[in-house]
């Protein structure tokens, strides 16, 4: 497509062609060829022309600003920056980042006006909330791959302070099927204790009935390791000799266990670690949140917005 139509003709070459249509000495088909538009453009111009020839013009005029929000908008995303920085602000809270995407949706929440992010970045960095991004390098000692849905899954712990409100921390148990990053069980509990695990692999089966392997870490209650805590005392027995209460729990469902060999292996599960994480700590600082109990309707809403509304 060449250039706009103001920036090829003048008014008064349009008003010619226009003129030499009206009493057809050209056609249609010629008249549409010399200005190089659509029929459904030139019949807008050619009314437009009919109605006042003295007065038409092809000139672009913009009354307003292509890139000017309205002021309540504006002043949601400020507030939304500012409570994204006191999060930031506190080490007790797991957000060390603005959230450009989660104020994008905060602010169409509560004004139903449609922003991009990068709005909202460009806001931030015109304003001073913002953070350049330390670009880590990767260095994964092990990659698991599977092919199908249902064959692996990867079950995980998160110990944080999820609400700036709370007294104490609180943990979050999830399982994510490793092929498509579907979160199959979250919940939040007080005290994590082996027990929670249980229920979490009773659960899964029982609900979704899938599962070959269990993928991870090396948390005391998925894995005996020979001298974790102390050398102090002679250990008979080595790593893996003696099976933990969860383990004889997944091996009596016929499933394996594997574990990562460090925190970078286990990437798939933190990713969406990390968007709940953003996510659930920062609702719950807008609406002072300060019991696990009241974290989980807003947990269940993360999780179905996770789930069935972001795009896969």
């Amino acid at each position: 497509m060449g250039p706009q139509l103001h920036k090829r003709f003048t008014d008064d070459q349009v008003k010619i062609i226009f003129d030499l249509y009206e009493k057809r000495f050209i056609t249609l088909q010629q008249a549409i060829q010399q200005l190089g538009c659509s029929r459904g453009r030139f019949y807008q111009l050619l009314k437009e022309y009919r109605r006042a020839p003295e007065n038409f013009t092809i000139a672009y005029l913009r009354n307003y600003s292509g890139r000017r929000l309205p002021e309540e908008v504006d002043k949601v995303i400020r507030k939304e920056l500012e409570i994204d920085k006191r999060l930031i602000e506190d080490r007790n809270t797991p957000i060390w980042n603005y959230n450009y995407s989660s104020i994008r949706d905060e602010a169409v929440r509560q004004l139903g006006y449609k922003i991009s992010a990068q709005t909202v970045r460009n806001r931030a960095k015109e304003w001073g909330y913002y953070l350049p991004k330390v670009r880590k390098e990767k260095n994964i000692s092990r990659e698991v791959i599977t092919g199908a849905p249902g064959i692996l899954l990867q079950h995980d712990s998160s110990h944080h302070k999820w609400s700036p409100y709370a007294k104490k921390r609180w943990t979050l148990i999830t399982t994510l099927d490793d092929y498509s990053r579907y979160l199959l069980y979250a919940k939040f509990v007080d005290v994590e204790t082996t027990w929670d695990h249980i229920q979490a692999v009773e659960s899964v089966i029982s609900r979704y009935e899938v599962g070959l392997s269990y993928y991870v870490d090396s948390h005391s209650i998925f894995r005996f390791v020979c001298h974790r805590d102390s050398f102090c005392y002679k250990q008979v027995k080595g790593t893996d000799d003696v099976l933990t209460q969860w383990k004889r729990v997944v091996e009596k469902y016929g499933i394996e266990v594997w574990y990562a060999l460090s925190a970078k292996a286990k990437g798939k599960v933190e990713r969406p670690y990390r968007w709940l994480q953003d996510r659930i700590v920062r609702r719950c600082a807008r609406e002072g949140i300060k019991e696990a109990s009241e974290d989980e309707i807003i947990l269940d809403k993360e999780l179905y917005r996770y789930n069935e509304e972001l795009p896969s």
